[in-house]
């Protein structure tokens, strides 16, 4: 699986982390992309979005904690949209 050819991964990475806890998935934001490296940092984020009683790395069928490959799974699935 891939994302389209203009939807660079690991930068997509500096603005969106991905966390699941509690049986719940929490996207944290950073509208200026400072998760530098993908690296979470929570002086850096902006927004947090909670999906309760949803983990996305379960319902994509991909490995717990690999991030990169959950972004293109959602691309390429249509659930998350990029412009």
């Amino acid at each position: 699986m891939s994302a389209p050819p203009d939807v660079q991964i690991s930068t997509l990475l500096n603005y969106i982390d991905v966390e699941v806890s509690g049986g719940n998935t929490i996207l944290h934001i950073s509208k200026n992309g400072a998760f530098t490296g993908g690296t979470f940092n929570a002086a850096a984020e902006d927004q947090r979005i909670v999906l309760d009683n949803v983990n996305l790395y379960t319902a994509t069928g991909v490995a717990s904690g690999n991030e990169a490959l959950l972004m293109q799974t959602l691309i390429k699935n249509g659930t998350l949209i990029v412009d």
